[in-house]
């Protein structure tokens, strides 16, 4: 599988901490991180612009998109009503449909996964997109007497994908189960610790 460069940033980046319901957004505070994100957003689609809504918090916007209807519903009733609940078939934004390329849309971060394009990236493509992923969601830290890089998701499936992606560049990883606090909520996520094979 053959992907443009900025789509795979895209998809990497919304992975690691997008949003990606019918508001689209994307959650860093690195400013290097958020400005490759932006640059990957502006090769994609000009028109697109990253809006800043609190800190780290950026929602993608098209201010020169116009709502296209592509065919109506004119389901009736046998009476002439119009059916209830009957919806119009709009034009999706390009941001939604690679997110749907994707199967990213409407994902939680439990339930995120890498997709099939995705996983059948060239060896020289999966490396930007674990570049990316890792950038997010990677950690380097020092244990005992050494430094370990490990890799975090609350998506189980995601991780185990992961750890299948790092084989392809003779990467040992071990996989574990962990709980963390985040505003005062106790959750299960899981971590990958990583050896080279050499």
């Amino acid at each position: 599988v053959d992907m443009p460069e900025h789509e795979i940033k895209l998809l990497s980046y919304l992975i690691a901490e997008g949003h990606t319901k019918h508001i689209v957004s994307f959650s860093n505070i690195d400013s290097k991180i958020v400005a490759d994100f932006d640059k990957a957003l502006k090769d994609f689609d000009p028109s697109l612009s990253l809006i800043e809504d609190k800190v780290g918090c950026h929602r993608i916007s098209d201010t020169n998109w116009k709502t296209n209807v592509l065919e109506h519903d004119l389901s009736r009733t046998d009476k002439g009503y119009f059916l209830k609940g009957a919806k119009n078939i709009i034009e999706k934004r390009r941001i939604r449909k690679l997110i749907e390329r994707g199967d990213l849309f409407g994902k939680l971060s439990i339930e995120k996964f890498i997709s099939n394009n995705l996983m059948g990236l060239r060896k020289d493509q999966m490396a930007l997109f674990l570049n990316r992923l890792f950038s997010c969601d990677g950690s380097v830290y020092k244990s005992s007497n050494y430094w370990q890089i490990s890799y975090s998701s609350s998506s189980e499936r995601l991780i185990r994908q992961v750890q299948s992606l790092l084989l392809r560049f003779e990467i040992l990883s071990k996989l574990r189960k962990k709980r963390v606090k985040c505003n005062g909520k106790i959750f299960d996520t899981f971590e990958l610790v990583l050896n080279s094979i050499n």
